[in-house]
């Protein structure tokens, strides 16, 4: 064989000896690719039934704690006492509660159905829908329509309500305690939430106070302000509130009159309040000052008055016309000014000063009074006029 014949061998063998590892490689590929294969296919099945183990023992343990939530398995104990459970928590909203339907279902369950209806504002729906919500029972609202009332702060309110008696359940009372279901526990979140973006009402406006100055009053002449407001939301309710003022200092809730009689001159403070029961409740503030003073000092009596001169003396046109009593049984005078149009209406210890009469009524008879003067006494009958009433000293009568 010479030398090229070695060589063509040479090529043929390394040709055969490369197809011969190629298809060697092939089936060894694809062996590894098939055993790949049924490893990834034994742990998908894996996979999947540890998924359906974990969904069993899931249900396992709701299925347990449903049996904790459930209402008893005796059909009038679980209805009973769920109907007054729900009544209780309904009633004082003011919504009535009416039992609809009872429904087994199979050898499961029975389902006891309800329906609840009625008024009641924004709180108080609140209030109930947070305490259903939180209350470890296994029961639902299937339905619920809440609509507003024309110039009212109400709601109508409807509800279906569906709660479970699981026949496995063992307990023979309702579950106590408090349930999950809710993202955030607190009834002040709810009511934050809800109250800030109430869809049924524009939001609520602050109540104003009326403007209240500071002053000087005379110890004998207190009279504490009457503390007012104005609120645009015309259904809003106002309630007053003294945050702070001097002992014995009082200002009634409902229409804010205040009372108050101080013991001593001096200066003292008041800061009040007014909030109005909207959603949210909203105040306004305010703080004035009272400075009390003592009365002036009487001005000196001129014991020798020089006798008073009129050139036309309206007290001769002033007539005692009429006796009357009053419905606490008191007698009223009637005096009559013709110069002026004017009719007065006395009673004992009122003063007149008509003209040249300067003087206090201090009795009044069927037919006749008796005014007391610094000087003398004068004994007006039905028809005289004060100027022609009979003079008497001060002792007499």
């Amino acid at each position: 064989m010479n030398q090229r014949e070695k060589l063509l061998a040479s090529a043929a063998g390394l040709i055969v000896l490369l197809w011969g590892g190629y298809f060697l490689a092939q089936t060894v590929s694809r062996a590894f690719q098939s055993r790949r294969a049924t490893i990834t296919k034994l742990n998908n099945e894996i996979e999947k039934k540890q998924q359906i183990i974990a969904r069993g023992k899931q249900a396992t343990r709701q299925m347990e704690a449903w049996k904790q939530q459930s209402l008893p398995n005796q059909e009038d104990l679980a209805f009973g006492l769920y109907y007054s459970w729900l009544n209780n928590l309904s009633e004082p909203v003011g919504l009535k509660v009416v039992p609809t339907a009872r429904r087994e279902q199979g050898n499961l369950y029975r389902r006891f159905s309800f329906s609840v209806s009625g008024r009641g504002n924004l709180r108080e729906i609140t209030e109930l829908l947070h305490t259903f919500y939180t209350a470890n029972i296994l029961h639902k609202i299937r339905q619920l329509s809440i609509k507003p009332i024309d110039d009212s702060k109400d709601f109508e309110v409807v509800m279906a309500v569906d709660a479970i008696a699981l026949s496995s359940a063992a307990q023979k009372e309702l579950a106590d305690g408090e349930a999950d279901r809710l993202q955030q526990g607190q009834l002040a979140d709810y009511e934050t939430v809800i109250f800030g973006r109430n869809l049924f009402a524009p939001p609520n406006q602050a109540p104003r106070l009326a403007s209240l100055s500071d002053r000087t009053l005379r110890i004998d002449q207190i009279r504490p302000p009457a503390i007012s407001a104005t609120d645009a939301d015309k259904l809003d309710k106002l309630s007053y509130e003294l945050l702070s003022g001097p002992v014995g200092a009082t200002l009634a809730a409902s229409g804010g009159a205040m009372s108050w009689r101080p013991e001593k001159t001096g200066e003292y403070e008041f800061t009040v309040a007014v909030a109005d029961d909207g959603f949210p409740s909203l105040t306004d503030e305010a703080s004035f000052k009272i400075t009390v003073v003592d009365p002036p000092p009487p001005a000196p009596v001129d014991e020798n008055p020089p006798p008073k001169k009129l050139e036309f003396d309206d007290a001769g046109h002033t007539f005692l016309t009429g006796i009357t009593t009053d419905r606490q049984g008191r007698r009223l005078a009637w005096i009559t000014i013709r110069t002026k149009g004017e009719d007065l209406e006395l009673a004992v210890g009122d003063a007149i000063d008509v003209g040249s009469i300067q003087a206090t009524v201090e009795r009044i008879d069927t037919d006749s009074i008796l005014l007391r003067a610094d000087a003398n006494r004068r004994l007006v009958e039905v028809g005289d006029s004060l100027l022609e009433s009979q003079v008497l000293p001060l002792t007499d009568l």
